[in-house]
């Protein structure tokens, strides 16, 4: 299975995760951005940890409007932020990566 977001479409237009399965050549949009407060434009590429969840960033939105860090579940096809960026630790993650160690 292949996953990916996109910077604009979904329900809101502001951004999806998506799912693609090579297998049957089908793609499912898991998630949409609300453009509030989940963010929106989704730029980063996601980033997999071994606990089942995919990272990634947002471009703009978030509590501060300034983009965010978010999670999303593959088990719950749930979306949580974990850092609103607030310009003192950050502000538009313009296609910034996160990387795991």
């Amino acid at each position: 299975m292949l996953y990916g977001t996109t910077y604009e479409g979904g329900t809101h237009n502001d951004g999806t995760i998506f799912n693609y399965n090579p297998m049957t050549n089908k793609q499912a949009v898991l998630f949409s951005f609300n453009g509030t407060t989940d963010g929106f434009e989704p730029v980063s590429k996601l980033l997999y940890v071994p606990d089942s969840l995919l990272y990634g960033t947002t471009n703009i939105g978030g509590a501060n409007d300034m983009g965010t860090v978010f999670s999303f579940n593959l088990k719950t096809n749930t979306e949580n932020v974990v850092i609103n960026y607030d310009n003192t630790n950050g502000y538009t993650n313009s296609g910034g990566n996160l990387c795991y160690f």
